[in-house]
């Protein structure tokens, strides 16, 4: 005996194969000389798909004023004089604008001021999430020049313990 499908199954259930997993299988097989090899092309997908689910997040773990950024991993490894796209990263989330610094803007502290304490804030949650901050990081996030990011440096290191990569060296920020 023979199964028949309804109605409902020939129409909805084909729509279950629009996938980015059946896209990138047929690109593998059809573009790439995969077809002998579905297998190892599936693999790869696998691979590929789980690498892109750590590079992103639902949104809705993210709040107003916080962004997922790519951190360096902190694994205790050196990676300094590595580029940036041979060293492991890891996503971390960041608050970039919090209340406290709108706060503290409308009270009329120093803009100077405000910026330190986001540096500090940003290299210690990047830490508590298993990363670390470049250099070059801290100077997009906060617009200012890396000369002028490594100069506050210090200003930081009195207030929090936090990793900060530089281009050719990691220095650990420790409080006194």
């Amino acid at each position: 005996m023979r199964y028949r499908r309804t109605d409902r199954q020939e129409t909805f259930s084909p729509l279950r194969d629009k996938s980015l997993k059946n896209m990138l299988r047929h690109q593998f097989v059809t573009e790439f000389g995969y077809e002998n090899k579905v297998i190892f092309a599936e693999a790869m997908i696998d691979r590929i798909l789980e690498t892109m689910g750590t590079f992103t997040r639902p949104s809705d773990l993210l709040r107003p004023g916080q962004f997922l950024w790519m951190a360096v991993v902190n694994d205790g490894r050196k990676h300094c004089r590595k580029r940036m796209r041979d060293t492991p990263q890891v996503p971390v989330i960041l608050d970039l604008v919090t209340d406290d610094d709108l706060e503290a803007l409308a009270e009329g502290q120093d803009f100077k001021a405000v910026r330190r304490q986001r540096q500090a804030r940003l290299l210690k949650q990047a830490m508590n999430q298993g990363g670390v901050l470049a250099q070059g990081d801290l100077a997009a996030l906060v617009l200012v020049p890396t000369s002028r990011s490594a100069k506050i440096s210090p200003l930081i290191s009195k207030k929090t313990a936090a990793f900060f990569l530089t281009g050719a060296r990691s220095r650990t920020l420790v409080p006194p």
